[in-house]
């Protein structure tokens, strides 16, 4: 935004803090140098996080954009830099949001919680997975609709490689993901497993498609760096399958452990899960 100041003879680019209304308690570095600008390709590489928009929080990375003032592209905060946010009053409706949410590594002091807007009692947590790219995990808060609660992301833990990234919040009608209200985007996906799983030899990525458009699934371990990826097709409407057989993409077999694979949709991510290899 520009402001004029000097009786309207100097013109100043200023940027509003887009998350002051909705979040207006935080604290510690990691939270004051939010939101993260864009998608930081510098930093990441070839590992998207995907944000919605601009604008997202994250503990790990430090750019604020170009009129923001904060960071430059690719920075980072310190690895024991720590944070927290805190949001506005509001009434839970249907008791279902929306989270695109991950983390560097599982911990207990990363996380996203509600608490009751009268008491500050915690009502629920909801903790990251970890690895790219941000992934919307369904919260069910059935349990407190109607409730006057705020959200509370947290980043407590001052280890090397323990970061949160979160991103669009929405309140949804229920497990399947559909968005309410203006604007909310329809589903595109449902019914993601990998099967077998855990498996030897061989597993099966299946999922079921709202649009028809060009899809891919990739394989990331859990230091965020892709092993294996299908091609693109395009693929109609309705129930389909990616097999995969356990190898990088030079056909080398993996070892045993946790994999996670990612649904991209014309593009971009619209699914994320798990797989473990077991020999």
């Amino acid at each position: 935004s520009v402001r004029y100041e000097d009786g309207g003879m100097t013109p100043v680019v200023f940027a509003a803090d887009p998350l002051a209304a909705d979040w207006p308690v935080r604290s510690g570095v990691a939270a004051t140098a939010a939101p993260t600008f864009g998608d930081n390709g510098v930093l990441r590489r070839d590992l998207p996080q995907y944000p919605q928009g601009h604008g997202w929080f994250s503990t790990l990375e430090n750019y604020g954009g170009p009129l923001g003032g904060v960071g430059q592209p690719g920075g980072t905060l310190p690895a024991n830099a720590v944070g927290a946010m805190e949001s506005r009053p509001f009434i839970l409706g249907t008791g279902y949001l929306g989270v695109m949410i991950d983390c560097g590594a599982s911990g207990a002091e990363t996380y996203a919680a509600v608490t009751d807007a009268g008491t500050g009692v915690e009502l629920a947590r909801l903790q990251p997975f970890p690895g790219y790219p941000l992934q919307e995990r369904i919260w069910d808060l059935t349990a407190f609709t109607g409730r006057e609660v705020r959200l509370h992301l947290v980043d407590a833990d001052t280890l090397a490689g323990h970061w949160l990234a979160v991103d669009r919040i929405r309140e949804i009608d229920g497990p399947s993901g559909v968005g309410i209200g203006p604007g909310a985007p329809p589903a595109v996906i449902g019914e993601l497993k990998a099967a077998p799983n855990p498996f030897n030899g061989g597993t099966r990525i299946s999922f079921v498609l709202g649009q028809s458009g060009a899809v891919g699934v990739q394989v990331f371990d859990l230091a965020g760096r892709r092993m294996w990826q299908s091609g693109t097709r395009p693929l109609a409407a309705g129930r389909h399958e990616v097999p995969w057989n356990g190898t990088d993409t030079r056909g080398r077999a993996l070892p045993s452990g946790v994999y996670l694979y990612r649904v991209n949709l014309n593009g971009d991510s619209v699914a994320n899960g798990g797989v473990i290899i077991v020999k």
